[in-house]
């Protein structure tokens, strides 16, 4: 009789996601707490139009601010070119932008507003836990009457 040596791999919960999308990929940001307790990062990046599943990278939290501060640093050393649009946006930026949302400017006009993208714009809006309608009206629908 052979015997089998089954290995169980380690449950993990997924405690809460970001996504942020842009033009060519989108990447799923999750605080994750294993089945011992440990909390961890894990980034996942999907190319548009592949058929692949995505690279994935897992980050422990103990490393979490040196690895803020140096994309920061980098960040201030990339300059960013004319007619990129605002890429990052300031807490108080996604405040403002909220509250203009909920009095009813349209998501077109804060793309104009803000210097981006209608998608980014949408991308804030759903990580603040804000329902997007679209712009869209829905067409008229007649009722027709028999003649007598």
């Amino acid at each position: 009789m052979t015997s089998v040596k089954i290995q169980l791999l380690p449950m993990r919960k997924i405690l809460e996601t970001k996504q942020l999308e842009f033009d060519k990929s989108s990447f799923f940001i999750d605080l994750i707490k294993h089945d011992n307790g440990s909390l961890y990062i894990e980034i996942l990046q999907r190319i548009h139009n592949n058929k692949s599943d995505g690279q994935k990278i897992k980050i422990n939290p103990a490393i979490l601010m040196d690895l803020v501060a140096v994309l920061l640093d980098f960040h201030e050393k990339i300059p960013v070119k004319p007619g990129d649009g605002v890429l990052h946006f300031s807490e108080n930026d996604k405040k403002n932008l909220q509250e203009r949302y909920l009095k009813g400017v349209s998501t077109k006009d804060l793309a104009l507003q803000f210097d981006t993208t209608e998608t980014i714009i949408e991308m804030i809006l759903r990580n603040r836990g804000i329902v997007v309608m679209t712009d869209v009206r829905p067409e008229k629908t007649y009722r027709w009457r028999k003649k007598r």
